[in-house]
């Protein structure tokens, strides 16, 4: 299963990449066995139509997501993402009067935005903050250490 995952997350089809990154998000810590590939995914400028929502869905805001879901096991793929100014857009569905009308907008989205976002959440959501200063200690560089202590000021 766990190999059935990480090559559906280098799979072409978008769709198919959300669903494998959203099953490993569902697996929680145990997803850590991911993290690189999902590191890979916060990079990618891919988006579906998931056909349950109204609106299309970014392969690096569900890599956000699942990251966020396993926990300091993820630090390191998270710390890595702040340095990174990649930027891209992808389509917002427009309705007028519940209809769908076209993909008149776009939304931009900077990967290092997205790490700490996802970083902060994860610290509101871990109910131990201890286990997230330690598995900091194992991975950060000394300015990661600093980044850290910085958003925990805010």
């Amino acid at each position: 299963m766990r190999q059935d995952l990480l090559d559906a997350l280098n799979a072409p089809d978008p769709l198919k990449k959300i669903e494998a990154i959203r099953a490993i998000g569902g697996l929680g810590a145990d997803g850590a066995f991911a993290a690189r590939g999902l590191a890979a995914a916060l990079r990618d400028d891919g988006y579906a139509n998931d056909y349950g929502l109204d609106d299309y869905v970014s392969v690096a805001e569900s890599a956000a997501q699942a990251l966020a879901h396993i926990g300091p096991p993820a630090l390191p793929a998270l710390l890595d993402g702040l340095s990174d100014d990649t930027v891209f857009d992808y389509p917002v569905k427009c309705y007028d009067q519940g209809a769908y009308i076209g993909d008149y907008a776009s939304r931009t989205m900077r990967v290092s935005e997205l790490a700490r976002d996802t970083l902060r959440r994860m610290l509101r959501d871990t109910p131990r903050l201890v286990d997230v200063i330690a598995e900091l200690g194992k991975t950060a560089s000394d300015e990661d250490v600093r980044l850290w202590v910085k958003m925990l000021g805010n």
